[in-house]
């Protein structure tokens, strides 16, 4: 297979940003392909419906479930401060949702009294304003921590007071990601007094032996995706020998690069690149499997 390897992004097919719309001039596009999902499933509704108004049909596998973190004291305390941060930065749309509701269990007003919130992209973006935050700051183009950075810089953004909620891995509690810890270094050299905090906690899923039996009996899927990368080490823990060996000639898309890095380390092969977000992946898939990325 000519993929074998980390194929990296092509932007050349326009595809619209999906926002709970189907996506215009998909149709038919993914006719009879069968896309696994391996994201939450609370993330998962825009790209399932993109890809079923593109002809294909979903499965889902969730390598991750989203729920609280352990110990909420210091987030409760950073969420009743919030107007005290000149800048709160959500890593995910995650990490919106569950502030939100740590605020509202809290008897707090939410996340209208920020100052300035910003958004590694425009999912989180949009879920902050759904929540009611006013001034966001989100990158234009990259999509990740360095470009949040590049888009602070350009604002000559300086905060003093900085606030980062991330999310937190079952196995490794301390967890804050590359990018953020780059994102927090940044801020730092530039002035801010950075606190770093998880909301939200990645629950690493499991299949029992009959779950998995059921699972690689069934049809191998023509491609699928891995958007992070918890995600990914998440979905080989879950899979095993077995489970990795049923998708072993299977096309992954993943919407970065350090996904991609660590989906190699893991042995996955054939691995694709795709711009960021939904409107990226479904980009990369329709590209894909239109045939300019196996000839």
């Amino acid at each position: 297979m000519k993929s074998a390897g980390i194929a990296p992004a092509d932007p050349s097919l326009p595809v619209r940003a999906m926002a709970g719309t189907k996506p215009r001039g998909l149709a038919g596009c993914l006719e009879g392909r069968l896309l696994l999902v391996t994201r939450p499933r609370e993330q998962s509704a825009a790209l399932v419906s993109a890809i079923e108004a593109a002809g294909g049909k979903a499965q889902m596998l969730p390598s991750l479930a989203i729920g609280p973190v352990p110990d909420s004291a210091p987030l409760d305390a950073a969420l009743a401060d919030l107007p005290g941060y000149d800048l709160v930065v959500f890593v995910s749309v995650n990490a919106v949702r569950e502030a939100v509701v740590r605020c509202a269990v809290l008897g707090l007003p939410g996340l209208g009294g920020i100052s300035l919130a910003a958004a590694p992209g425009p999912a989180t973006a949009a879920a902050l304003g759904e929540a009611g935050a006013g001034a966001v700051v989100t990158p234009a183009n990259r999509f990740d921590s360095a470009g949040l950075i590049a888009e602070l810089s350009a604002r000559a953004c300086r905060p003093r007071r900085a606030l980062i909620l991330r999310g937190m891995d079952d196995d490794s509690p301390g967890s804050a990601g590359a990018g953020r810890e780059e994102l927090g270094r940044w801020l730092g050299e530039n002035g801010a007094s950075v606190d770093m905090l998880a909301c939200y906690r990645r629950v690493w899923a499991r299949l029992d032996d009959a779950q998995l039996a059921t699972l690689i009996e069934g049809p191998v899927p023509d491609a699928a995706i891995v958007t992070s990368s918890e995600g990914a080490r998440a979905l080989a823990a879950m899979l095993g020998g077995p489970g990795r060996a049923w998708l072993a000639e299977v096309p992954m898309f993943v919407p970065h690069e350090r996904i991609a890095r660590t989906m190699a380390a893991l042995g996955f092969a054939a691995v694709h690149v795709t711009a960021g977000g939904d409107a990226g992946v479904m980009r990369g898939l329709v590209r894909f499997f239109a045939g300019g990325a196996d000839e």
